[in-house]
């Protein structure tokens, strides 16, 4: 997808190229679908009133099952529809597109006859060392150090929990959606809990007022326990699931059962970019180690496993 944005000009939000970052951070937008968005850490969520309901805007750009659509195809989960605007609409027919980069302009490389080549070079652009690969090659060492990588984690790792959250959301993305939605709730009844007894403390409560506090106390109680209530209904459909981490042998024969859609979602599970570089010399014999670089799917800050490993 950021490969074809990029490859009809379309500037992204910095007015540079589009990097999958953010296609995912628009198209998970709440505001989009027409919601009161707030910032939970480096997220946007949509907003929640105390009563644990989202607050709508006036007007919405697409509904929330387009919006659902779009995030699934992003993931290589489902296919752009016709109507979609892609070139040639349909699943994606090879394993690393929109995830490959030339490492000499750092721009999206594309499938062409056996290779992936640089499409800055291949739409007559300039690059100061635009790489070419033969697919067959490249595909087996990137795959060959998710392997790896995946296999050697220990689960509190910050890229295994970053992949477990990532494999429950695409395998349970409504039962995620709404045990995100329960906490958020149970949060804010919590807070206004809080916010009551402060005010008690700080003696807004004293004197005549005093007979308004306790009825105001019962339902900020009564709004905790329905809150935590619905939370323990919906969470045990929603727990994050670590099985693909741990479980290499699960992790191999979902790989080799996988049809290619699914192939390209379980690589971006732990896998955000892959950067390729220019052969030495015409000829060279393939040496991945040195042309290959993987960027890993942690937290900002998160020690990362290295190539390597």
């Amino acid at each position: 997808m950021s490969g074809d944005l990029n490859a009809r000009g379309i500037p992204g939000p910095s007015g540079g190229e589009w990097r999958h970052a953010a296609i995912s951070r628009t198209i998970s937008h709440p505001a989009y679908s027409g919601w009161q968005v707030i910032k939970e850490g480096r997220r946007l969520v949509a907003y929640r009133n105390e009563a644990g309901e989202r607050v709508g805007l006036r007007t919405e750009l697409v509904n929330e099952a387009g919006q659902r659509h779009a995030q699934g195809v992003a993931a290589g989960k489902v296919r752009p529809l016709a109507g979609d605007g892609f070139p040639g609409a349909g699943k994606a027919s090879h394993l690393l597109t929109d995830l490959l980069r030339c490492d000499g302009c750092k721009r999206a490389m594309t499938f062409r006859g056996l290779s992936y080549k640089c499409e800055k070079e291949r739409a007559c652009g300039i690059c100061p060392a635009p790489a070419s690969a033969y697919a067959g090659a490249l595909e087996r060492e990137v795959v060959s150090r998710w392997l790896n990588v995946v296999m050697a984690l220990e689960p509190t790792d910050a890229l295994a929990v970053k992949i477990a959250e990532r494999w429950t959301a695409l395998t349970l993305p409504e039962e995620t959606e709404e045990a995100r939605g329960a906490r958020d709730a149970l949060v804010a009844a919590e807070s206004s809990l809080g916010r009551l007894m402060a005010d008690r403390q700080a003696g807004l409560y004293d004197g005549p007022a005093a007979r308004y506090f306790a009825p105001l106390h019962l339902d900020a109680i009564d709004a905790v326990e329905a809150a935590q209530k619905h939370l323990d209904t919906v969470a045990p459909r929603a727990v994050i699931d670590s099985s693909i981490v741990y479980d290499g042998q699960l992790l191999r024969e979902t790989w080799e059962a996988a049809e290619l859609d699914m192939r390209r979602s379980l690589l971006r599970l732990a896998i955000d970019r892959v950067t390729a570089r220019k052969a030495p010399y015409q000829g060279a014999r393939w040496d991945g180690e040195s042309r290959v670089t993987v960027e890993w799917a942690a937290d900002e800050g998160s020690a990362l496993p290295t190539d390597s490993e």
